[in-house]
């Protein structure tokens, strides 16, 4: 994944943007209603998406997406930067940032036991 989000930041980079940033979450839920002993709902479902933000002339574009294929990542950036160029022609007062440093980070939320793998 770390590889096609590395190539979306490249290719919106292509495209003179001021700034970009790209999100990629993973997320699993686990539901169990349990009433007076007895077990009345159990669930689980799974779902990942993208989320791109880019600031051009001065205005935030937003585009969000559960596919992550390269074709439509390329896509999803296309939308997030036509958002930020429209923003631009009714823009106010231009959105500016400081200069610091890009980084990268994940975060996994910490357990003792991993749920998932608990026995239903």
């Amino acid at each position: 994944m770390k590889d096609r989000l590395r190539g979306l930041i490249d290719y919106i980079k292509s495209k003179n943007i001021d700034y970009a940033d790209a999100r990629y979450v993973e997320r699993k839920n686990e539901s169990i209603t349990v009433k007076d002993g007895q077990l009345e709902a159990l669930s689980r479902d799974e779902g990942r998406g993208i989320g791109v933000r880019v600031l051009h002339g001065g205005c935030w574009g937003f585009a969000a997406s559960a596919s992550i294929t390269p074709s439509d990542l390329k896509k999803l950036a296309d939308r997030a930067i036509g958002i930020a160029k429209a923003s631009a022609m009714t823009k106010g007062k231009p959105t500016t940032l400081a200069p610091v440093q890009a980084y990268q980070d994940s975060y996994v939320s910490p357990m003792i036991e991993n749920p998932f793998e608990v026995s239903l």
